[in-house]
């Protein structure tokens, strides 16, 4: 971080001013366009307070000798006095240290924008003597909001995925549900969207399921099923469009032009995207607790507790990710977590 601070201020592309390093956004031209900034509007806000030691306050720090935290615990000696790194600066040297000076994607939030990530930009390709971008892709995420109105099933205000398993969902349900939505559109939760996910989640599982004891997958695939394929890699490359490619997913499952070798082998391509665990394998026995439940749950089939039953189907599923399923031939099991 020193050292990136240094090459700035060699470069002209930053000042140092009463033990504080600054960048100098208007030595870098290009500053406003990633954000569409009004940079007549760059002011001193209610979170950023009137810094004195600054040419402008649209110009940001890259080192803090002076600081409102007077307190601060982590500090280190540099060129410019005892202090610490501004958070953008740490950003941009860590990237560069492990993945390299031209990086594919860079992922954040959308409140990073305006921001983090366009210092971010006007540092790292300052720092640079390449005449290509830092970053090729930036990707946005919208945020995910609680829908307080409908969360009455919810006690406090943190959700966690842990407390979603707790609360008896399979957290692939979660992901499952994540990916219903744009990565760059709001998504708003509450239990009953989760619920409909689940359902969602657990009868593409046990399709695939029904498909793989029917019929093994190979390698090949019919002409159809080859624009099915096209259909899902279209959406993926049209800006990682998850819900498009979900969609397609279901065009295949429900799909009446395609064997099921085929929708064998397409949805193993697919899950290679989703990650959903569609195609788990028994790689671990039963664990003695989990047998026991199979053989009550066994047994309260036998005497037509179906109520019990299907009581022991979901213990075995939300509490041990141990999915099953009913066939000619006897139970079948498969961990889906």
């Amino acid at each position: 971080m020193i050292a990136m601070v240094e090459t700035l201020i060699c470069k002209g592309f930053a000042y140092e001013s009463g033990g504080n390093v600054y960048f100098d956004v208007a030595e870098f031209p290009r500053y406003p366009e990633f954000a569409r900034l009004n940079m007549t509007g760059q002011q001193a806000t209610d979170r950023v307070d009137f810094d004195s030691l600054k040419r402008s306050q649209a110009d940001f720090a890259l080192w803090f000798s002076q600081s409102k935290f007077p307190n601060q615990v982590m500090k280190w000696d540099s060129p410019w006095g005892e202090g610490f790194p501004g958070w953008h600066i740490e950003c941009s040297a860590m990237a560069m240290k492990y993945l390299g000076d031209r990086i594919d994607i860079h992922c954040g939030g959308i409140d990073h924008i305006p921001v983090h990530h366009t210092n971010e930009i006007a540092q790292s390709e300052c720092c640079l003597d390449h005449d290509h971008a830092w970053v090729n892709y930036w990707m946005h995420g919208a945020f995910l909001t609680v829908d307080k109105e409908k969360m009455s099933k919810s006690k406090g205000d943190v959700l966690t995925v842990d407390k979603l398993a707790k609360d008896g969902f399979n957290p692939l349900s979660y992901r499952y549900l994540l990916m219903t939505t744009h990565y760059r559109g709001e998504l708003r939760f509450n239990y009953d969207v989760l619920e409909a996910a689940e359902s969602a989640y657990k009868t593409l599982f046990e399709k695939v399921q029904e498909w793989r004891a029917e019929t093994p997958d190979e390698n090949g695939l019919s002409p159809k099923a080859q624009e099915y394929r096209n259909a899902f890699w279209d959406a993926m490359r049209n800006d990682l469009h998850s819900p498009q490619a979900l969609s397609v997913a279901w065009s295949v499952a429900r799909a009446d032009d395609i064997g099921n070798r085929d929708k064998l082998t397409l949805f193993r391509e697919f899950d290679g995207v989703f990650a959903l665990g569609l195609f788990t394998s028994q790689e671990h026995a039963l664990s003695a607790n989990e047998q026991a439940l199979l053989d009550q749950r066994e047994a309260a089939r036998l005497r037509k507790d179906w109520q019990e039953s299907d009581r022991l189907r979901d213990v075995l599923l939300n509490d041990h990710g141990v999915q099953i399923r009913d066939t000619k031939d006897g139970v079948e099991w498969v961990r889906t977590i």
